[in-house]
């Protein structure tokens, strides 16, 4: 039986979007580092008040002070969302990655901004919250509806290291967002 060339290309042709998709899905995570500037070092915590084995973390500056930082993108992406009343700013990443960052008294981006790794995206300040720190958040999208959202948390990973959050115990960590 000899093949009909135009179905034989059809079918290749849903192959390799069937390929692509699966590709696409199967993305690697981005190289997401610390949200400061190059060399500086970082004391990673999270609130007693936070569950335990928590993903959300809170940084606090080893070597200056933390009111007044700025904060850069941990990875190149699109802000997707604004919290004004938690100083936040949500930065879409591709592959349904997002990453959050809360209580900034500056923003310097909006909607739809594309950034870099590294790019400022704010000040830390003390927004919904009575210390200065930046609390920050990594998700994976696991709806599908591309949107980061409470309960799609992950352990932070910064330099391809993923990292357990615990109250009692605080780790410091230089940036190398450079």
């Amino acid at each position: 039986m000899k093949k009909h060339p135009v179905l034989a290309l059809a079918a290749a042709s849903v192959l390799s979007l069937t390929l692509l998709s699966a590709n696409a899905s199967a993305a690697p995570r981005p190289n997401f580092q610390l949200p400061f500037a190059c060399g500086q070092v970082w004391a990673m915590t999270t609130y007693a008040g936070h569950a335990p084995d928590d993903k959300k973390i809170d940084m606090f500056n080893v070597n200056g002070p933390t009111e007044g930082a700025h904060v850069v993108a941990a990875a190149p992406g699109v802000v997707n969302e604004i919290h004004p009343r938690s100083g936040g700013v949500e930065i879409n990443h591709g592959d349904g990655w997002f990453t959050l960052y809360l209580h900034m008294s500056i923003r310097t981006v909006n909607v739809g901004d594309r950034v870099l790794r590294g790019q400022r995206i704010g000040t830390v300040g003390k927004v919904n919250t009575s210390v200065a720190h930046l609390h920050y958040e990594l998700l994976r999208d696991a709806n599908g509806n591309n949107n980061g959202e409470n309960g799609e948390w992950v352990k932070p990973i910064f330099n391809g290291v993923e990292y357990t959050m615990n109250p009692n115990r605080p780790f410091n960590l230089r940036s190398n967002n450079c």
